[in-house]
């Protein structure tokens, strides 16, 4: 019996891999768990919504489901940009 646990990440405007292919993938493997990330940098935001990848990677390896909702904000720092993902459960 396989008991893995995969995860998949889907990016809303991605075309590469639609996202809606991303979730019928999710629905058709046992026990895996969905995140998306909305970004209108389509196949590239798996590199620039590092917070995003980041935040579903964590909440999964620590046993917790996919925020219902999360913002993202980008705030100017010394030199750069930081971003801060708030979600609500």
């Amino acid at each position: 019996m396989d008991e893995s646990k995969p995860l998949v990440v889907g990016i809303t405007s991605d075309v590469l891999y639609p996202f809606q292919l991303q979730k019928e993938l999710a629905e058709h493997m046992p026990n895996s768990q969905m995140y998306s990330i909305d970004s209108p940098h389509g196949h590239d935001a798996f590199l620039i919504e590092i917070a995003q990848l980041n935040e579903a990677i964590v909440r999964f390896r620590r046993g917790v489901g996919p925020a219902r909702y999360c913002q993202t904000w980008l705030a100017p720092s010394s030199n750069a940009f930081w971003t801060l993902v708030s979600c609500v459960l």
